[in-house]
Formats: C-alpha cells, structure tokens, sequence
C-alpha cells in the first residue's frame, strides 16, 4: 500500500498520447492530400523546404536546442522522481490537540504490534504483520497475514475484518480512513514456538 504518482502518469500519458495522435492524423491528413485546396504547400508531390535556410546559417538554433533539452531533461527528472514510492508511514500519533487539557502520544508502531500479534492468535495464520499509514484522524491500516496452504483464507480474512480491525478503530478512537488486507499463502505447518529449558 505505497502511494505512486498513479494520477499523475495517467495525465501526462493522455497528453503525450493525445498529441502524438493528433500529430499523426494531421501528417496523415496532409499525405492524403486532404489540405491540397488550402494551401499549395501542403499538396502531397509540394516540397515546402526547397529553397529554405540551412540549419548553418541560423545562429539562435542552438541556443533552443539547448532549453528545450534541458527543459526535457527537466521534466524527465521530476518525473522520476514522482516515481518514487512514498510510505507515509505513521511514527507518533496525537490523541489530543490541546496541549493546556494534557497531550497522549503513542508510537504507530506499539498499535501495529499488537494488531499483528492479534492476528497471529487467528487459525490458520502461520504469522502477521501491520503497517499503519498517516495522522490518527486519518489513519491507513494494511494487515498482512501469511495462512497455511491448507487454510480457510475466506475464513481469517473474515476474522481479520471482524475482530481485528474493529480493535485497532478502538485503540485509535477514529474510524480509519483505508484497510486493506494482504493474505500470503504458505506450506508452513504452523508458527514456532521458541521454547526454553532453563
């Protein structure tokens, strides 16, 4: 559950996309010999270049050249940078935000043990993991838990909806924004238990 810059790619490929098709079009239009009647240039047999300057001649050409690559090489880099996943991971939450009636501050990761550690009581899950995502008033929760191969995953996913989640809204005090659960599928029999002879 890490937030990628989805909406974003969408939008600059529609644009890319709805250029080059209208390029395209266009040019093929202009093949046709569609536009011949508007103008004698864009006849298909015309040749619209005898005659013109060399690119020699023209002293300003490079200098554009030059913008327009690094304004490219720009936009390429922001970009990939908007690639880079973003976690948002929660590190203290605030049950209060009036300092003067007393402030309660818990580690996002004291709420995520516990709600693996509930979840790791469920049949048939071998082991679980949570990771909790942005401020408590609008708090992300996404579950992980790793079921035996032989396991009712319809079951622990119920359960992990059902009893899990709704104690995490309870120690947060706020309905939580997004859940979301990942189920893994395992041949492991069954968690180990470390046992100590003293």
């Amino acid at each position: 559950m890490k937030t990628r810059a989805g909406v974003l790619n969408r939008v600059l490929l529609g644009m890319l996309g709805t250029l080059l098709l209208a390029i395209g079009v266009t040019w093929g239009l202009i093949a046709a010999g569609v536009f011949a009647g508007v103008d004698p240039v864009l006849a298909p047999e015309a040749r619209p270049w005898a005659g013109a300057t060399t690119v020699e001649t023209l002293a300003w050409l490079p200098a554009v050249v030059v913008a327009v690559g690094m304004m490219l090489a720009a936009a390429g880099l922001a970009w990939v940078i908007a690639q880079i996943p973003r976690s948002r991971r929660a590190a203290t939450l605030r049950f209060h935000a009036d300092a003067r009636t007393g402030t309660t501050v818990m580690d996002a990761a004291v709420l995520t043990d516990a709600v693996a550690a509930t979840a790791e009581t469920l049949d048939d899950v071998v082991a679980a993991r949570a990771v909790l995502r942005g401020a408590r008033r609008d708090a992300e929760l996404a579950v992980q838990v790793t079921v035996q191969e032989r396991g009712d995953v319809a079951a622990v996913v119920r359960r992990v909806h059902d009893e899990v989640l709704p104690q995490a809204v309870q120690a947060l005090g706020v309905p939580l924004s997004a859940a979301g659960i990942l189920v893994d599928v395992t041949r492991q029999s069954g968690r180990r238990h470390e046992v100590r002879v003293q």
